[in-house]
């Protein structure tokens, strides 16, 4: 792609990613907090892990 299309809006581009990496900082930590203490809190998948 060595020309940009008149289409694009690259402000636009530049704006999501912004708002996906601050969406993505603040809620990752949570989520992987969650899935680590529910491989511990589910009792059914316990029961097969010997």
């Amino acid at each position: 792609m060595q020309e940009k299309p008149d289409w694009i809006d690259f402000g636009l581009i530049d704006d999501g990613a912004a708002y996906s990496r601050l969406y993505a900082a603040l809620v990752s930590p949570f989520m992987t907090r969650g899935a680590f203490l529910a491989t511990f809190t589910n009792s059914y998948a316990a029961r097969h892990c010997r």
